[in-house]
């Protein structure tokens, strides 16, 4: 039963709805102008809930959960590491309490992680969090059918940022990111190495085949200058993925090169779908060199002066509140946490994952192609983290972590005999 439940939370992970915390209310509106406080995204909070539905599980009957914490060591941890940092950054650098939670919620999360010990429940999770995924991309579809009326008249602002009338909140920034992990995780389940050898794995061939060119055409009416990368990034996975098997492990190589054709076939449409709605024009105005005031290149061109005229910004933060980002991750948290604070986060991000690792991992009969598939899912993050700041958004992270959790520890995991 409660391994029902932490899937089912689990699954909510992908769902593009969110609350403000500061009046716990739901943000939904039909007109852009939205005046929002803290803003969380439902599946933060269902994914927190399914964590510790998972360690209250391990309470009660050791061993059908695998946890990364005790109870009592996640509120030593918390209560003498967690909330000294938060208070100082809240306090002493003056940090808002959302840009504080941005901060620190992927630690959190981290720290928290609880998953099913047995492969049926673990396959259910990745199922219904597929599913999920899958379900919410056919829903913005035929919104977005139903209100451009041709797929090549797609206006990125009136039919891609709405859902039936009312609007997708962060649209084109963490959403549109995320839809290209969802597509990914459906290319690595269904030409995994671990994919056949499972019955309910092979019942969802058909929706996961489609999945692909949903949330490739998802991601191309997004318009975002990104697109190429993400796209040429998901026949690098196919093809790196079919030419290393012959050499690595030749038993699937076949499964993979049909991946590889299959998503150089895909890519064709597509780019010919974006050029009919326009992209191309930002690609070549890009590509041309001409840079609006407000474009990455001056934004960070500036962050570098700002930093090297103020070493003290530079070292240990403190910037003004108030100030846009400079769509750049790590200049962003140099800016409010310093060189020092940053040092901090992922020190800490790298020894909770490490520790995750450790308590998850499981022997795979298919460790290089998860290696590769890994690789090419960071791909995308680093350099999300360089254009924007993607990586400080709850949406963004909580579906980054689900599906590189789902690769690392459930596709390529060996059968239970």
């Amino acid at each position: 039963m409660l391994v029902r439940i932490y899937a089912l939370l689990f699954a909510f992970t992908p769902v593009p709805i969110f609350i403000d915390l500061s009046d716990l209310r739901l943000i939904l509106s039909k007109d852009f102008a939205i005046e929002v406080g803290i803003p969380l995204p439902l599946g933060a909070i269902t994914l927190v809930g399914a964590f510790l539905v998972g360690l209250f599980a391990s309470t009660l009957k050791q061993g059908s959960f695998l946890t990364t914490f005790t109870p009592l060591s996640l509120l030593v941890g918390h209560l003498f590491l967690t909330l000294p940092f938060g208070i100082i950054m809240v306090a002493g650098l003056e940090l808002s309490v959302p840009r504080t939670l941005q901060v620190i919620l992927p630690l959190i999360l981290l720290s928290l992680v609880t998953f099913p010990r047995s492969g049926p429940d673990q396959y259910r999770v990745l199922h219904l969090f597929m599913l999920s995924a899958i379900s919410i991309g056919l829903i913005h579809l035929i919104s977005i059918i139903k209100s451009a009326g041709a797929l090549t008249d797609i206006h990125v602002w009136w039919d891609f940022s709405f859902i039936f009338g009312w609007v997708l909140y962060q649209a084109l920034v963490s959403y549109s990111a995320s839809l290209v992990f969802f597509m990914l995780l459906g290319i690595t389940v269904l030409f995994g190495g671990r994919a056949k050898k499972s019955r309910r794995v092979t019942l969802f061939s058909v929706p996961l085949f489609l999945s692909i060119p949903l949330f490739l055409f998802l991601i191309a009416a997004s318009q975002r200058r990104t697109l190429l990368l993400e796209l040429a990034g998901a026949a690098l996975i196919a093809t790196f993925l079919a030419a290393g098997s012959v050499v690595k492990d030749p038993r699937v190589s076949r499964r993979n090169i049909l991946a590889s054709v299959l998503m150089i076939a895909l890519i064709l449409p597509v780019a010919f779908i974006t050029a009919e709605i326009g992209l191309f024009t930002r690609f070549y105005d890009w590509l041309s060199g001409v840079t609006p005031r407000f474009s990455r290149e001056v934004m960070h061109s500036e962050a570098m002066d700002l930093f090297l005229q103020n070493p003290s910004l530079l070292l240990f933060g403190g910037g003004l509140a108030d100030r846009p980002g400079f769509h750049n991750y790590f200049f962003d948290q140099i800016y409010r946490i310093g060189v020092f604070g940053l040092l901090i986060i992922i020190t800490g991000a790298v020894l909770l994952v490490k520790r995750i690792k450790r308590v998850m991992e499981r022997s795979s009969e298919f460790s290089y192609q998860r290696v590769v598939f890994l690789a090419m899912f960071l791909a995308p993050v680093v350099f999300q983290s360089t254009i924007n700041s993607s990586f400080t958004q709850p949406y963004y992270f909580i579906n980054f972590f689900a599906v590189i959790f789902l690769v690392a520890f459930v596709v390529f995991r060996l059968p239970e005999k």
